[in-house]
């Protein structure tokens, strides 16, 4: 099974925070850039998912040099394949249009995500991504099962502590 997870680089430690010129994006000094937490959990999901099934896992990211430091914790944490995008928007329409045409240049039979980004709290990206290439997507995932080559079960969160599959 070839699983990508994507992982966005967020802002570690922020100091002078402030509004950009555009009145649309931030500006901050900032040291460290990890990886976006909930991306986190898909990389551990496709961890699991390669332990009990095979395949290898590609991450990708997006953004400028200093984004390459996720991508090397993916690839300490047992990613096969590593893949930078230089493209560093916040506008998620242009990163949904961007991550789209890169991952239709990957193989892959599963594409995992995580529900929102730390340093936006925006979540469609993923979402919007999956649209463009006409793929079915499920949102708040909080368990995958691979049934066969062909089937995967996932159990998604609806609110209120209640999942469904």
């Amino acid at each position: 099974m070839n699983i990508v997870v994507c992982c966005k680089s967020v802002p570690g430690l922020v100091t002078d925070l402030k509004i950009g010129e555009d009145a649309r994006s931030l500006q901050y000094q900032g040291q460290l850039l990890v990886i976006n937490e909930c991306d986190e959990y898909a990389l551990e999901e496709a961890l699991v998912l390669k332990k009990a099934h095979g395949g290898q896992i590609t991450v990708i990211s997006m953004g400028s040099i200093k984004a390459q430091d996720v991508l090397y914790y993916g690839l300490a944490k047992g990613a096969d394949k590593a893949v930078r995008v230089d493209c560093d928007t916040q506008d998620p329409q242009v990163a949904s249009r961007v991550l789209a045409a890169a991952l239709k240049k990957l193989e892959y039979d599963l594409i995992l995500t995580g529900t929102q980004a730390r340093d936006t709290l925006g979540g469609q990206v993923g979402i919007t991504a999956a649209n463009l290439l006409d793929l079915p997507f499920a949102y708040a995932v909080v368990g995958v099962e691979v049934k066969d080559a062909q089937t995967i079960v996932v159990r998604k969160e609806l609110g209120g502590g209640r999942n469904a599959e």
